[in-house]
């Protein structure tokens, strides 16, 4: 199968040179057609095969490129790609120069080859509307490959990595501008006002306002600084502004952080890899999760789970959204859970959960485009004290470990921005294991708009996030936005 896919893709990439070739041939075998020395049954050979020809050539040159994509996607695997340099060949199509993209791809086994594609190849999958707009250099995307043969491979356009998540935010933004160019025109039309709060609600929702920020968040802390106003000294801090409006994507999947590193062995080795996670608190005794870490961390606590009623949806009309409902859970035996609030933490166990609503108005895509029900935040309700920082969980390989040890939690706020836009970053830092070194940092993010109007999307931004330092690198373990219109995103 590899090796017919394979033989497509190079004849549909190569369609010019393949349908002149077939061209030629087609009036080859017609002027043999035309031969007294052959047999009628091979004067019919001949021009039906001509025909033939020219139908597999001209459905080739229009439909090849479509056919191998969805071929490849099918029968692919998933891959990494970046490209390294883009030039041109010196060859047109639709009036437009012909650019050649060297790049580099990395299969599921670490394997890295080096391969190249032009800008006629329309090698997209899904393809794009109206438009064939391929990765700059140095923006990482995610291909489906031949296992055979990487080099021949698709882009996928609708998933999650930098490309997919660009190209999704460039259609949003199309329509929001498109929305606030009617409300300028005319502020009072209420239609106008109707549908520029509506797609401004799934711009935020989207995650796309954070990409888009980037340089002018970058530019506010330069000024900042310019004019002397309070700026945060501490250097994780000032990393942390810098960073925050590109970097959190994706929590469950080991966002790294480039914060300074401890000068002293991480408390969470190889061996602790996955036997802690801190999660964000919320309101009302509760904390965001989902139903795979609670059977994960049960299964490593050898406790048994089982579900508390029939399930339920909420809000009801995301039933189309999840087929699996949201179920309260009890266990076998206690799951250990660590709370800190303010500067101080407890080690408590819990012998159910009680299942709330889907948390974010916007779900997470897996790489496949469709949504991942396992991986989606349910608000859990459980006995947790009042205006806690945040919970983590904890199995007895954990508590092993740290059964000597004195936790240490240091509570600080930091003040920023100007008298029109303040802000506050409270955070919290978790030495879990007393060696002087910060293992678990909560930073929640406060920056409340005095100028803006509420018509106008005023009051503020608010985030939470929580960084754990596992095997020498900084993670995002846990977060929750809460933007314009109370717009909620995790």
């Amino acid at each position: 199968m590899d090796f017919f896919i394979e033989l497509l893709y190079v004849l549909a990439h190569n369609r010019f040179v393949f349908l002149m070739v077939a061209v030629l041939l087609i009036l080859l075998m017609r002027f043999l057609a035309q031969s007294k020395n052959l047999s009628n049954l091979k004067k019919k050979i001949l021009t039906k095969g001509s025909s033939l020809l020219l139908l597999v050539a001209l459905l080739l040159f229009i439909f090849g490129s479509d056919f191998a994509n969805k071929l490849i996607y099918d029968h692919g695997e998933f891959g990494e790609g970046i490209v390294v340099e883009k030039k041109e060949t010196g060859d047109m199509y639709n009036q437009e120069p012909v650019i050649r993209y060297v790049t580099l791809v990395k299969t599921e086994k670490e394997e890295t080859v080096q391969t190249a594609f032009d800008s006629d190849h329309f090698n997209l999958y899904p393809e794009l509307d109206g438009t064939n707009y391929y990765p700059d250099v140095g923006i990482s995307f995610t291909v489906k490959h031949l296992k055979r043969n990487p080099k021949v491979f698709v882009i996928i356009t609708n998933d999650d990595s930098p490309y997919g998540t660009n190209l999704g935010c460039s259609d949003v933004l199309k329509i929001l501008k498109a929305a606030k160019s009617k409300l300028d025109f005319n502020p009072d039309d209420e239609a106008f006002k109707n549908q520029y709060r509506k797609y401004n609600e799934a711009y935020l929702s989207s995650g796309c306002a954070e990409i888009e920020n980037k340089d002018s968040s970058n530019q506010f802390l330069d000024l900042q600084k310019q004019n002397g106003n309070a700026l945060p000294i501490n250097d994780f801090v000032n990393e942390f502004l810098l960073k925050k409006v590109t970097t959190i994507k994706r929590p469950w999947l080991g966002t790294k952080w480039n914060l300074p590193k401890n000068t002293k062995p991480s408390f969470i080795s190889k061996e602790l890899v996955g036997h802690l996670l801190p999660k964000i608190a919320l309101e009302k005794q509760s904390f965001l999760t989902n139903k795979q870490e609670i059977f994960h961390f049960a299964k490593l606590s050898q406790v048994d789970v089982d579900k508390i009623g029939s399930g339920f949806y909420n809000p009801e009309h995301w039933v189309s959204k999840f087929d699996v409902p949201i179920h309260s859970y009890k266990f076998s035996a206690p799951l250990s859970l660590l709370f800190v609030k303010e500067n101080k933490s407890q080690i408590v166990g819990i012998d159910s959960i009680v299942g709330d609503r889907f948390f974010t108005f916007h779900p997470r895509q897996n790489v496949e485009g469709e949504l991942d029900q396992a991986l989606v935040p349910i608000i859990y309700k459980t006995q947790l004290p009042e205006h806690i920082d945040f919970v983590s969980y904890l199995t007895p390989t954990v508590l092993r470990v740290m059964e000597n040890s004195e936790i240490i939690v240091s509570v600080e706020s930091v003040a920023y921005g100007d008298v029109d836009y303040p802000g506050t970053l409270s955070i919290t830092q978790v030495d879990l294991n007393g060696n002087a070194e910060y293992d678990i940092i909560r930073i929640k993010d406060d920056l409340l708009d005095l100028v803006t109007t509420e018509e106008d999307e005023g009051e503020g931004f608010s985030g939470d996030y929580i960084l754990v330092y596992m095997e020498d690198e900084w993670y995002l373990s846990s977060y929750r936005i809460t933007g314009f219109d109370g717009i909620e995103g995790y």
